[in-house]
């Protein structure tokens, strides 16, 4: 889940598509992605 020269570290939040309010966050105790999309939780394993 990286982009050129970006980096994911833990805790980091970073806005996917602002128009839809979509957000992925690393997960504070594992290798898993969070999204947050609206009001739902999905999983997203990297």
């Amino acid at each position: 889940m990286t982009s050129g020269s970006t980096t994911y570290k833990n805790g980091d939040v970073m806005a996917i598509d602002p128009a839809l309010s979509i957000y992925i966050e690393l997960n504070r105790t594992d290798s898993d992605f969070l999204l947050f999309k609206k009001n739902d939780l999905a999983y997203i394993r990297v």
